[in-house]
């Protein structure tokens, strides 16, 4: 296998330091033909110092150079990573010289690809880094960091050896085709069968939660006219982003932003105020998109102002959205007005805040915090993460599924060994065992950038 060199830190821009990575069997050799350290010997996992001479002798730049012997490395192959400046021009000239000096240009995906072939990491890992690098928030970092860590793989390795079991069992029955299957082993199968189901439908109840990590949480700020909407907007942005006036309807349409609430990513949705007898052809468009909004928000958060509270509106907002995803938010609460009774409504969450004075302002963005970490704190292992791993677990459930009907319907063993083998292929794919690698190239490696 040749050796490939890559920048593996961004080239947008210039920075303190940027990293050329090789890998292959001559990476030290072609490394030590242009970095020149006063330490002759060069050890694996130890740091030295240097200089980098391009192909004209020149000294371009002088920085760090580690080599690290295989199998110990990413990729399990012998692997160089050199430090210097992070000018991009240097870069890109120091790879044009490792290229001189015998390296080749690394294919984008090329260094996880290698490690995926020499068995450092599955095809779940290798997704799990692509997915770390474009984390988009500190809890979708972490869940990606276990499964890097192989937590998810561990879960569907677990799998695999239950459906084994399964599977040897059938076989025997198999070998011995005079004799029906025991009502007793029946029942036995039917519980084995039910047991993949129940441990592959929870793996698939993460893959909205991480989903959601990637894409944040829509919470809508709805409610009456001059309610408070787009002042709470404003308030928990920080900024003026909507227009405040004590005109009712200023706010014609939605407006979305996005704010991070202990590394979560809350998209904050300030609506039209809620009047369905209006005439106005603007406010009723606005209106119209709010009641759109409805449909795929996370939460609903209902305005009332608590001087002039009106439950009629609400109850007709309400019933498009389940209890579990409605707040009712009392706003304007620094007003002398009393509290008025909890509405007869079955709602998740009740609190009161003045957004003008600040008063349970940073309750109610505990509140939301508290509201979406709890989807998330019990993803075991890492969740699935991509529409890859979800189609395969769900042909995994259906398998099983059928497994048990053939198994109800007493079919042959030889029938119903066949289903269970279709969903262990596919757990297989999902670690990226007996795969076709151009597909997996293709479809995986291909989409991440060159130095990775």
């Amino acid at each position: 296998m040749d050796t490939i060199v890559a920048i593996s830190t961004s080239t947008a821009s210039a920075s303190g330091i940027g990293v050329i990575r090789l890998s292959g069997p001559k990476a030290k050799e072609i490394a030590q033909r242009c970095f020149f350290s006063s330490e002759k010997k060069i050890q694996s996992h130890r740091v030295y110092y240097g200089r980098f001479v391009d192909v004209n002798e020149h000294v371009l730049d002088d920085g760090l150079m580690v080599f690290m012997k295989s199998p110990k490395s990413f990729t399990g192959e012998d692997l160089v990573e050199i430090s210097l400046h992070g000018n991009p021009l240097i870069l890109s000239q120091a790879v044009e010289t490792l290229i001189v000096r015998g390296a080749r240009l690394a294919r984008p995906g090329e260094f996880s690809e290698r490690a995926f072939l020499s068995g450092k990491l599955d095809l779940m890992q290798v997704e799990a880094i692509a997915q770390l690098i474009a984390s988009g928030s500190s809890e979708e970092a972490r869940q990606a960091r276990r499964r890097l860590d192989g937590k998810s793989s561990l879960l569907i390795t677990q799998l695999m050896e239950k459906t084994t079991h399964l599977l040897a069992q059938l076989e025997a029955d198999i070998d011995f085709p005079e004799e029906d299957i025991d009502p007793d082993v029946e029942d036995q199968l039917l519980q084995k069968c039910q047991e993949l189901m129940d441990l592959s439908k929870t793996l698939l109840s993460s893959y909205a939660h991480i989903q959601k990590l990637s894409s944040g949480y829509h919470v809508l700020i709805a409610g009456l006219p001059n309610a408070g909407k787009s002042t709470l907007f404003n308030a928990l942005l920080g900024s003026e982003r909507a227009i405040v006036t004590d005109i009712a309807g200023t706010t014609r349409d939605t407006l979305e932003e996005e704010i991070w609430i202990e590394g979560r990513n809350i998209r904050l949705i300030d609506s039209a105020g809620y009047a369905p007898q209006t005439q106005d052809p603007i406010e009723k468009q606005g209106i119209s998109r709010m009641e759109d909004k409805l449909k795929h928000v996370d939460l609903l958060c209902w305005i009332c102002d608590v001087s002039d509270p009106d439950f009629e509106a609400a109850h007709k907002i309400f019933a498009s959205v389940p209890p579990h995803r409605r707040w009712w938010i009392w706003s304007k609460t620094d007003l002398p007005s009393p509290l008025p009774p909890k509405p007869d409504l079955e709602l998740d969450h009740v609190l009161g805040l003045s957004a003008k004075s600040g008063q349970g302002l940073e309750a109610f963005r505990q509140d939301l915090q508290k509201r979406f970490s709890t989807q998330v704190q019990d993803i075991e292992g890492g969740g699935i993460a991509n529409d890859r791993q979800k189609n395969l677990l769900e042909a995994f459930y259906q398998s099983c599924f059928q497994t048990s009907q053939s198994i109800a319907r007493h079919d042959s063993p030889e029938l119903i060994a066949f289903e269970l083998r279709q969903g262990y292929r596919n757990l297989q794919d999902m670690l990226g065992q007996d795969i076709d690698m151009e597909k997996v190239y293709d479809e995986i490696f291909s989409t991440f950038c060159v130095g990775k």
